[in-house]
């Protein structure tokens, strides 16, 4: 299913098999030698983001299962022509009362990011959040509701049971609520990096290998 954000396509799956892929990981999930701390993050969340096992956890069997999701996703964007894309993922364990705070993921080689839940505690942490000063300037003088009832929202929280799978421009500004649960909250992030044109990728890289593709024309 696609929403949007005003504009903003956003693709909210189930993944059929996360069950499996919680599994792979349950040995890795409550080792710290994994885990740490990035630089430059308020959240003291733990991830395996810049982490130098990261490499070494099972990427692939999961990637090839988020491909279908993935390539819908992908298909509603209208591809003209083939294109390969490289994905990069982490995972994140949030303890109680670990949040993220507000931020995207827009660099200079990834245009499309994922969020993969795989045990929400019951909970929709995950907010996206659209930053547009006409909206904002309606809610900083409280017309909202008390004259408009129909303007854009500016923050959309889909339901997130586990296996619950989330695509979305790098771009989209998001949010994660802190963790109400006395038990471990397990994400799955990744970013998406696309190309022109059609090739298989190095069986080391943690990349979706694709062949005979369509395309993505942004």
């Amino acid at each position: 299913m696609i929403d949007h954000l005003n504009s903003i396509p956003i693709y909210v799956g189930h993944v059929k098999n996360y069950k499996m892929h919680l599994d792979i990981l349950d040995r890795y999930i409550n080792d710290d030698s994994y885990f740490g701390s990035v630089n430059g993050w308020i959240s003291d969340v733990k991830t395996t983001f810049q982490q130098t096992k990261n490499r070494s956890l099972p990427w692939q069997i999961i990637l090839e299962d988020l491909n279908e999701y993935i390539q819908e996703y992908l298909e509603v964007l209208s591809p003209v022509s083939e294109y390969h894309y490289k994905t990069h993922m982490w995972m994140n364990r949030y303890s109680k009362g670990e949040y993220m705070e507000p931020h995207d993921h827009i660099s200079k080689s990834d245009q499309i990011s994922f969020a993969y839940i795989l045990n929400s505690q019951g909970q929709n942490n995950f907010v996206f959040e659209n930053r547009v000063d006409w909206i904002n300037s309606f809610d900083n003088n409280d017309l909202r509701g008390t004259i408009f009832t129909n303007l854009p929202v500016n923050s959309y929280i889909p339901e997130q049971k586990d296996g619950t799978l989330l695509i979305f421009p790098s771009s989209t500004i998001h949010y994660v609520t802190p963790n109400t649960s006395n038990d471990l909250r397990i994400t799955i992030s990744g970013n998406i990096s696309i190309k022109v044109g059609n090739y298989f990728v190095d069986e080391r890289d943690a990349t979706l290998k694709t062949k005979d593709v369509k395309v993505l024309d942004i």
